[in-house]
């Protein structure tokens, strides 16, 4: 690894920072200490964070990369940088000309669909278990079937390949919490209220259930804070971090639905149709995280408990913003769920 530059503590770059899992680490950065600056296109999907005033705003697209470029290479030394928007090598290969020698620590926001990528085996997913395939055609098949997963691989090899600065790769299983831009878990919670007010609606859950991880996304800034505080026993290292708990699918709708207070109707399928997990193999073991950084994820209850009461808020709060289109209900349940939101 090159040696990092000598520059004011405390200087964190976030590219992106007001988006879903940015927005609580901006959050923490700030509590902690840090100079921040959010490095994105100036939007936001929901309303505008709280912090947006005390932090430093850097305008940029990531598509133009001879520009974006140029950004990163003007905009000074940092003591941390942390990418949530890097999807595929030619993503990293711009961090990386752009940063090359200005970072003491750089942390990448990758995923545990690295893999869905990488050889099968049997147990939960360990950090040492992403090896690609070493027969083409099933590498060429598995890159198919998972082109996110794909891209976040490509970008953790970059960084082991070049070593342009000191890194860690945080692997992520699906996050919940408030501000989900992917509107995922907001989409299920709607389906299941559907289902529990309209005789003719039901939520689709797998015949065969397998356990599943998920991490909050206020961990993911408390393990953004533990990595730097580690610093360089975290070079060149992976982490896997989720909730200790790793529920089924019908165990995570039933808690929702304990949680709202409703009877929702199942249809049990081979191949159901669902907005989550993203991956297919199960969970991620997340003890190396535990052991070697401390961490200690929050409680799957309390977790689901925070998603689901900001989710029930948001139907008023963000009107605008429903994924009611997109739920594949019947005119007569949409409008059910309307009238039971106006009650």
């Amino acid at each position: 690894l090159h040696q990092p530059p000598q520059v004011v503590m405390g200087r964190a770059l976030v590219l992106g920072g007001t988006g879903f899992m940015g927005r609580s680490t901006v959050q923490a950065l700030l509590q902690h200490g840090h100079q921040v600056s959010v490095l994105n296109r100036g939007k936001a999907h929901w309303d505008q964070p709280e912090w947006i005033s005390k932090v430093n705003q850097i305008i940029a697209n990531r598509k133009n990369s001879k520009e974006f470029r140029k950004i990163l290479s003007s905009s000074g030394e940092w003591e941390v940088v942390v990418d949530f928007t890097s999807f595929n090598d030619n993503d990293m290969r711009d961090i990386v000309e752009g940063l090359r020698d200005k970072v003491q620590h750089y942390i990448y926001i990758s995923s545990d669909s690295v893999y869905e990528v990488s050889e099968p085996t049997n147990r939960p997913r360990k950090e040492e278990d992403s090896k690609r395939p070493s027969d083409p055609q099933t590498r060429q098949k598995l890159n198919e079937n998972d082109d996110y997963g794909h891209g976040k691989f490509q970008c953790e090899e970059v960084l082991q390949e070049t070593k342009p600065f000191p890194y860690t790769c945080l692997r992520l299983p699906d996050v919940l919490g408030p501000y989900d831009n992917t509107k995922r878990h907001w989409k299920h919670q709607l389906c299941l209220v559907a289902s529990s007010i309209d005789s003719e609606t039901f939520v689709q859950i797998p015949k065969k259930p397998h356990p599943l991880s998920f991490i909050f996304s206020e961990d993911v800034a408390s393990l953004v804070i533990r990595v730097i505080e580690a610093g360089s026993i975290t070079f060149g290292e992976a982490f896997n971090f989720g909730c200790f708990e790793t529920p089924t699918m019908e165990e995570y709708l039933n808690e929702i639905s304990r949680r709202l207070g409703i009877t929702p109707r199942y249809q049990k399928k081979n191949d159901p149709k669902s907005f989550l997990p993203s991956v297919s193999f199960g969970p991620i073991d997340i003890g190396k995280a535990v052991s070697v950084l401390k961490m200690k994820p929050t409680p799957f209850s309390e977790v689901l408990r925070r998603t689901v009461e900001w989710h029930e808020d948001a139907w008023a709060k963000y009107p605008d913003l429903r994924p009611t289109c997109k739920l594949n209900l019947s005119e007569q349940a949409i409008v059910a769920l309307g009238q039971h939101y106006q009650r």
